[in-house]
């Protein structure tokens, strides 16, 4: 059986699902906003990840590519995600090292796909960088 599972870039209209599955398992003082999403994808949205059968949502990749200052901050405990703005996303027109945090991921429908092919899918948009 071949595999029909596709993914595209996330756009805006992916938000609002994105951001109800966020708050039921991570509740905080500090949410992320469709404003922050923004930040993280407006030069790589490649690494919003939405995965589809047909018409089917099958799951969800949110990775957040950092530059170096992001990514140090971040795993240090500086920053949280919803602090993270266009100063610590990875920009390659000037980054020379990326960190990638992933955010959130999450499968639908008992797709057992999902996570492989995002892996696979993250690792092919690493490359390409």
């Amino acid at each position: 059986m071949r595999d029909k599972m596709n993914y595209r870039k996330i756009t805006k209209k992916d938000y609002e699902k994105l951001l109800d599955l966020d708050r039921k398992v991570y509740p905080t003082d500090n949410p992320v906003t469709p404003e922050i999403l923004d930040n993280w994808y407006q030069r790589n949205p490649e690494f919003g990840m939405v995965f589809e059968d047909k018409e089917n949502l099958e799951g969800m990749l949110i990775a957040i590519p950092l530059n170096k200052n992001g990514w140090e901050n971040l795993i240090s405990g500086k920053l949280e995600e919803a602090n993270l703005n266009s100063e610590t996303i990875f920009d390659n027109s000037k980054n020379k090292e990326i960190g990638i945090h992933i955010y959130h991921i999450e499968k639908f429908n008992n797709s057992k796909k999902c996570y492989e092919k995002s892996l696979k899918s993250l690792n092919e948009i690493v490359d390409s960088l």
